[in-house]
């Protein structure tokens, strides 16, 4: 089941899992796996028990600081993996992390256990800083000095310097089912739900210029962009994988 992707360097690199496993590759040009990294996963720890009991591994990846990281939920650890080698270099432990962002000497993660992200240092993995969000935190994009936080009800702007939250949201609207990706492009950032929905959000005014959706028997997952057009991984069903179509949405049409 894959959950993530992102292009680093000449490879992109495909997070999931596999039974009681996660996995991160790194394929070439060609499709070709070049670098596999494999972590275990506990079984103590499921996520969607209450739906059937699924396996959430590597949900978020990130690269920063010289490294690709992998959120793995299940396991409740951030990796940090070698972009040359697939090597595990570094270990932080995060409770059900769900998305990770990395900013100079720190990661940032989202998690699905509690309304806040938590900031870490990424050479020694400890925490620095956990900001409270009033909301469970779903997906997060840098832009300039500000790390935007998407939460079930609202955006908040945080500061990469103080690491403070800012006082009220910058835009506020409730997604039941919560964000599955955010990705910060020249003409703002799109995030994408599991409504089958794509929010383009300008952090210069703090408005919603689009709110693009599509098909009700659809979901969307993951998001990236090329330029200021957004690229939303999309299935039918709920859960993973989200593999079914790729829907294209620009910051002037939708569709």
């Amino acid at each position: 089941r894959s959950s993530a992707a992102l292009a680093v360097g000449n490879y992109v690199w495909i997070a999931g899992a596999a039974g009681k496993q996660t996995i991160v590759m790194a394929l070439d040009q060609t499709g070709t796996v070049q670098l596999t990294f494999r972590a275990p996963v506990k079984a103590a720890n499921p996520v969607g028990s209450n739906t059937g009991a699924r396996f959430y591994g590597g949900i978020g990846l990130a690269s920063g600081a010289g490294k690709v990281w992998v959120a793995d939920q299940a396991a409740g650890r951030v990796y940090g993996i070698s972009p040359t080698t697939g090597k595990l270099q570094r270990t932080i432990k995060a409770p059900s992390p769900r998305a990770v962002a990395v900013q100079g000497s720190r990661a940032w993660v989202t998690t699905t256990n509690g309304n806040s992200v938590s900031v870490y240092s990424v050479t020694s993995g400890a925490r620095v800083a956990r900001i409270p969000m009033g909301g469970d935190t779903y997906v997060l994009a840098p832009v300039g000095q500000t790390m935007w936080v998407f939460t079930q009800e609202s955006v908040y702007g945080v500061s990469l310097k103080t690491l403070k939250r800012a006082s009220k949201p910058a835009a506020t609207f409730f997604v039941d089912s919560g964000w599955a990706g955010a990705v910060a492009t020249p003409s703002g950032i799109w995030a994408s739900n599991y409504l089958a929905e794509a929010v383009h959000f300008n952090p210069a005014t703090s408005s919603v210029p689009i709110n693009a959706g599509w098909s009700n028997n659809d979901i969307a997952g993951g998001v990236t962009a090329v330029g200021s057009t957004a690229w939303v991984a999309n299935g039918s069903g709920y859960g993973f994988p989200l593999g079914n179509g790729v829907t294209r949405i620009t910051p002037t049409a939708a569709g």
